[in-house]
């Protein structure tokens, strides 16, 4: 005859949540806690060996109107104090050192937009994001 103790089944469950826990694009170390994601991403450990991780979107990518101010506003997951400072370039020509700005696109055609961080320790971190600028949409009145 088969006999399961409650303890024998409190282990078998716990092993299946376990091992069924996973997925996404991340690995970790146990060892030392550090978490790495696919991102453009920095991790340190502080004193109490504790480790933080930082990551920079420059955000999704946009279709704009020509001549058009819009608002460019980057993003940090994480310990903002890690960052020492921030840079968004078009090409090589720099538009703000803020993580976000007021742009206004003046050249229709694809543009890319690049946010670089660099972290307290050098390293730099950069994402970039897409505007497709286009003529500004005129409304012609047909007669009737």
């Amino acid at each position: 005859m088969f006999h399961i103790t409650f303890s024998k089944l409190f282990i078998l469950a716990s092993l299946l949540l376990f091992s069924a826990c996973g997925g996404g694009s991340s690995s970790s170390d146990t060892a030392t806690g550090n978490t790495t994601n696919e991102q453009n991403n920095f991790s340190s450990e502080n004193e109490n060996s504790n480790s933080t991780t930082v990551t920079i979107s420059a955000g999704a990518d946009r279709t704009v109107k020509i001549n058009t101010p819009i608002m460019i506003i980057g993003e940090v997951l994480g310990d903002k104090n890690q960052i020492n400072s921030y840079e968004w370039k078009s090409n090589e020509d720099v538009l703000a050192t803020t993580l976000k700005f007021e742009y206004v696109p003046t050249q229709i055609g694809t543009q890319i937009l690049t946010l670089i961080a660099t972290t307290n320790s050098g390293e730099q971190l950069q994402d970039s994001m897409s505007l497709e600028v286009r003529e500004e949409y005129t409304m012609e009145l047909l007669p009737f």
